[in-house]
Parts: structure tokens; sequence; C-alpha cells
């Protein structure tokens, strides 16, 4: 079999038994080389995935699958999504990350957006920002804003501390130069008169508690939709609390600025998400066509009653 393996690396029987024989011998760094050979070949329908997760437990496993994949294998990227949706001990998939992180070739943003989506939903929020930020230029760590890139003049990447501009039949999401010839950018968000459960642009926040003013500018052009569009203001630990809303957006609406005001609690509310979404109560209100603007988003903290007031004070 060592003979068979070592003539053709693509011999999946051959390279199978050998990758069980060095795991069985707990040689596991002789190992992962023949499930490589294995996984180039063909990694969407491996049954070897079970037992990669299991490299998690045993610690010398476990330094043996770090050190493999920090050589950033083709299938890295399916096997770190898959982990972090399937591996139960977040612990060890903390740990994992952390550990390429200290590589030479550390996680992708591709890679880590399955592993902040685990730690969102495990409601391991400040794990998940901290992971973020450490990926940010130290210009953009330091400007901290809410939302994060307001302007739109960063690059959105799927993060979900960034803009998710999530793609969905029947509505088409970019970001454009201002139509007024401004340098100001803005999201634009066109429908096509199909019906569309729409709520595919958000971004994760983490506001302290208290009060804020979330304010923007809006534009619409022949928006027909029994309803409306309007940014929801939730609590990421409890989706079932909402925060605010803005007024309903339809028809055409030249430039015109909006203004609502919120409360984060001090409990059950430690992230929020900010999303642009298609309130729809039944299935025909879900119907929309025409063109909406957005730009000028602007999260800030109402002063405490009784603060000083700074006249023409600065945005955070």
């Amino acid at each position: 079999m060592q003979l068979s393996g070592a003539r053709t690396w693509r011999d999946r029987v051959s390279q199978a038994w050998l990758f069980n024989r060095e795991v069985h011998r707990g040689q596991y760094s002789d190992a992962l080389p023949h499930v490589d050979a294995i996984l180039r070949m063909d990694h969407e329908k491996t049954e070897f995935f079970p037992v990669l997760a299991a490299f998690t437990v045993d610690p010398r496993a476990f330094e043996a699958l770090t050190a493999f994949l920090a050589k950033s294998p083709p299938w890295r990227t399916w096997f770190l999504s898959e982990l972090s949706v399937r591996l139960p001990n977040q612990a060890r998939l903390v740990q994992l990350y952390a550990a390429l992180n200290e590589t030479n070739k550390p996680p992708t943003k591709v890679e880590l957006r399955p592993y902040l989506n685990r730690l969102i939903r495990d409601g391991n929020f400040d794990q998940a920002h901290q992971t973020w930020q450490a990926i940010l230029p130290p210009e953009q760590r330091a400007a901290e804003t809410y939302p994060f890139n307001r302007d739109f003049d960063i690059p959105v990447d799927g993060l979900p501390f960034n803009w998710n501009l999530e793609p969905i039949s029947g509505a088409e999401i970019q970001i454009v130069s201002s139509v007024d010839g401004g340098r100001n950018r803005a999201l634009l968000v066109q429908f096509s008169g199909a019906r569309v459960p729409f709520a595919n642009v958000k971004q994760l926040m983490l506001l302290p508690a208290g009060e804020y003013t979330f304010t923007g500018r809006v534009k619409s052009e022949d928006l027909l939709t029994s309803r409306g569009l309007w940014w929801h203001i939730l609590c990421a630990d409890k989706p079932a609390n909402t925060l605010v809303h803005t007024d309903l957006v339809s028809g055409t609406l030249p430039w015109t600025d909006f203004n609502v005001k919120f409360q984060v609690p001090a409990t059950d509310c430690h992230a929020q998400w900010l999303q642009l979404e298609l309130p729809a109560r039944i299935e025909s209100e879900k119907k929309i066509e025409g063109e909406v603007w957005y730009q000028n988003l602007r999260i800030t903290p109402v002063p405490a009653t009784g603060a000083a007031l700074v006249s023409g004070g600065a945005d955070h």
C-alpha cells in the first residue's frame, strides 16, 4: 500500500488506507498528507470530515492539524466553514483560528465569515467583534463609528460588522456614487417587481446601553409597494425585541432627511442588528418595484439629561 500510495497520489483507496493506518498509529502529521491527496480530488462529498474534526480533540492531533492548515491547502476554506458550523466545542474552534492567525497564512475574510457567524450564533459577540477588529487597518480601528462604513467608502466584504449585501432574486443591491454628483456614496437597491422577502442589507453593531439617534437621507423613484421599506434596529440577543424602525418609504421622494430616536436596554441587548427590510405581513405585500437610495447614515448617542451640550459637536 505504501508503494501504491507513493506511485500515485490520486489512488483514493491506497491513500485512505494509509491515512487510517497512520491515524490508528497516532502518527497524525504523517496521516494528513494522505487525506490531503484525497481532499484535493474531491472535498465536497468526503466522508473524512468527521475524522478530521476529531483531530481537534486530541492535543497532538490538534497541533498537527493546525500546522497542516497553516500551509493553506486548497480545501482549507471548505473545512473551516464546515468546522465553524458543525464543531460542538466552540473553545477548540476559537483556539484553532487564533493559532492560524499567528501563521504566515492567517484566515482570509472568506474563511473568517463562517467563524464570526458561529460566534454570533452562540452569543459570543465580544469575541467576534475583537476578531474582526484585529484584521482592520489601524485607521479604521481607531475611528469607531456606527454604523461601520457608514458612508460606504470602504469595500464591503460580507463580514457581519461591515455591510452585508446578500444577493436575492428580484432585487439588485449595490454601492454607487451619489446621484447628485457629490462625493458621498450611496446604497442603491433596485427591485424588479417580483415578490421579494427582502431583509438583505444589514450590519451587526455593539452599542452600549443608552439613548441614540439614527439619522440619514433617503431618495426613492417609482417605488411601488403596498407597504414600503424601512430600517429596522433589533436586539441580536433576542430578535423579537425591536428597538426602532424608520418611517416606511414608497413612491417617488426627493432626497429627504430622516431621524428617529431609540433606547438600547441594559439587559438582553448586548448586540444589535441594523437592517433594511420590507416588512410584509402577507405574501402579496412582498411585491415591490422601483429604486431607493440611502446615504449619510449616522447613529449618535443622545447626551444624558443635564450634560453640557457643545454646539456643533462631532459625530461618534
